[in-house]
């Protein structure tokens, strides 16, 4: 049997092409594609296990996500941090994801998120703030209602009843049909 000398010539042009679909394949992660990462994290939280989720999203990130993963990736995290009461972690995580990614259409909804959690740590000033901020971005319109109401109420928690008062002032005109 007679071998041809270029056999080992096609096996060395061969070696970088399989070591690059290797990495490739390895960029996905062990645990499967990013999507995969954040379904099975939803599925964790569901189930409440919470420290399991966190992981699941952590892992998404590192593994070249596209902007919209990231922010799903972060707002899962805030999820769980609020289910084992970290409020002010996740109020971090909420405001990173409306930071680095602001044309997101989701921004204004995880600022307001983000408020609701700095209320529920007791930061007050903070949870105005952000709730300012989420009014800024042009929220839609199922949620600029509550979110005025939540800023108005954060104002009077604050002790700040003048500028509760500005904010409510014309919400009965503005939103004739909403509940509250």
């Amino acid at each position: 049997m007679r071998r041809s000398p270029f056999r080992n010539l096609r096996l060395a042009a061969l070696l970088p092409a399989l070591l690059l679909s290797s990495s490739l394949a390895r960029a996905q992660g062990f645990g499967g594609t990013v999507s995969d990462h954040l379904v099975r994290g939803d599925s964790l939280l569901a189930q409440g296990k919470v420290s399991e989720a966190i992981v699941q999203f952590q892992e998404a990130r590192t593994l070249c996500p596209t902007p919209a993963e990231i922010v799903a990736s972060l707002q899962g995290e805030a999820r769980a941090k609020l289910l084992m009461n970290e409020p002010l972690p996740a109020v971090g995580l909420l405001e990173e994801a409306a930071t680095r990614f602001p044309e997101d259409p989701r921004a204004s909804n995880l600022l307001y998120q983000a408020g609701f959690a700095a209320q529920r740590a007791g930061e007050g000033d903070k949870a105005i703030d952000l709730f300012r901020k989420a009014i800024d971005r042009n929220p839609t319109a199922d949620i600029l209602p509550p979110l005025k109401f939540q800023l108005a109420q954060a104002m009077r928690l604050r002790a700040r009843p003048g500028e509760a008062i500005e904010v409510l002032k014309d919400f009965e005109k503005d939103f004739p049909e909403h509940g509250l």
